[in-house]
């Protein structure tokens, strides 16, 4: 599902990221036409349009850069502060579909537990991918104002019908151990 979430959106975020370019051109080019006043009304107007959305990210994988940049976008949406560090050059021997799994669950139980968060402030994500130890590491940091319960290592679904959902964590732990990789949660 994360994987045919991202097919469409990447279309949809090269369009924006092409209009965005094309705009700052169109901006250029009216500062030196129009009235003075009127021309800095409209580029206000143009700048704040364009600064509203979040900037596309840049990772280095187009994967991760689809993906991070959709999920940026529900986060400006729902007043979450969403941070990343990632070094793509890691990411390169993970296959494209498996990536969308691993992080598009990963952002989607981050962005799931602070959206409990009634203050704005305190909606906050983080994510990490460094090589520590000549190891690759994934780390995902959310605020979270519930306790969470815990089920053979990993966090129980929150939601009330708990044989429909829950798999996205087992779909992430899957992935890593298709690697040889451990899940560490708490």
């Amino acid at each position: 599902a994360q994987y045919r979430q991202y097919l469409p959106f990447r279309s949809t975020s090269t369009y924006i990221s092409q209009q965005c370019h094309d705009l700052k051109h169109q901006i250029a080019a009216l500062r030196t036409s129009c009235s003075s006043e009127e021309r800095e009304n409209y580029l206000s107007e143009m700048e704040e349009v364009i600064n509203s959305y979040p900037l596309y990210a840049n990772t280095g994988n187009p994967v991760l850069d689809t993906l991070i940049t959709q999920k940026q976008f529900y986060c400006k949406e729902h007043q979450i502060q969403f941070s990343y560090s990632v070094d793509s050059r890691l990411l390169s021997w993970i296959e494209p579909r498996e990536l969308c799994i691993l992080f598009g669950n990963l952002i989607d139980n981050a962005l799931e537990s602070v959206l409990q968060i009634s203050d704005p402030e305190r909606r906050q994500i983080l994510l990490e991918v460094k090589s520590q130890r000549q190891l690759l590491s994934i780390r995902m940091d959310n605020c979270c104002d519930h306790p969470v319960e815990f089920q053979g290592g990993l966090p129980r679904t929150t939601k009330e019908d708990r044989q429909q959902h829950g798999y996205g964590m087992k779909s992430i732990s899957r992935v890593i151990s298709r690697y040889d990789g451990s899940l560490d949660c708490s």
